[in-house]
């Protein structure tokens, strides 16, 4: 499965910490364990892209959770996405892809940002 943030317009500032939250699609509700992770970058945004991090959100698998396709820090972004902190998959560049050994697999429930 692909986690894709398409169509972001970089702020002019300095850095920018983007925020997606992502509802797993229904074929991934039952538990699921990453294996590898991945970056996919637009071939000439390479140089803006300075790491990547998929959040688990911590919180009621039925629990409806809104929208957000924005700045992470953002005073608008709602108060229950500060649930979505637990660090599932990481990368920075120059990292290749990454597999995760065997014993150290990480189940996932229906939300990540």
């Amino acid at each position: 499965m692909d986690v894709i943030n398409n169509d972001v317009v970089i702020p002019d500032q300095i850095t920018t910490y983007w925020c997606k939250l992502l509802e797993l699609p229904d074929d991934v509700r039952e538990k699921q364990h990453i294996i590898r992770h991945e970056s996919h970058i637009q071939p000439g945004n390479e140089d803006y892209v300075h790491h990547i991090e998929v959040f688990h959100c911590q919180v009621n698998a039925n629990q409806e959770l809104p929208d957000w396709n924005g700045s992470c820090f953002d005073e608008n972004m709602p108060e229950i996405l500060k649930k979505c902190k637990k660090v599932l998959s990481a990368w920075a560049m120059g990292a290749e892809v990454s597999a995760v050994r065997q014993n150290c697999i990480r189940a996932v429930n229906p939300f990540v940002i």
